[in-house]
């Protein structure tokens, strides 16, 4: 746990949503796409379904019959992959100024 004294002199915390400074969706789609090919689903439907939620939401939505452990196990390994892939993200116009 961190004290208030390591923050004296921070004036601001930016968080970044994808989008916000970074632009990582060829990443996210590489990911998403190795996942629906090991589902044997199409691609392009899946990324239909993707944005906006959590991926083991839309594992299940994508999926319904299928055990919600498999998903949170699935959406772990996606992200730990998202995190540690970097081949694709670029700075949203703007962002370096």
């Amino acid at each position: 746990m961190r004290t208030s004294a390591e923050f004296d002199g921070v004036k601001a915390l930016l968080l970044d949503m994808d989008g916000t400074i970074v632009d990582s969706d060829a990443v996210v789609e590489r990911c998403w796409h190795r996942w629906a090919g090991e589902q044997g689903l199409d691609p392009v439907e899946v990324m239909k379904v993707v944005h906006g939620r959590q991926g083991y939401a839309t594992m299940a939505a994508l999926l319904p019959d299928r055990p919600m452990e498999l998903n949170y196990a699935d959406n772990r390994r996606m992200l730990a992959e998202e995190t540690a892939s970097l081949d694709g993200v670029v700075p949203v116009p703007g962002a370096p100024a």
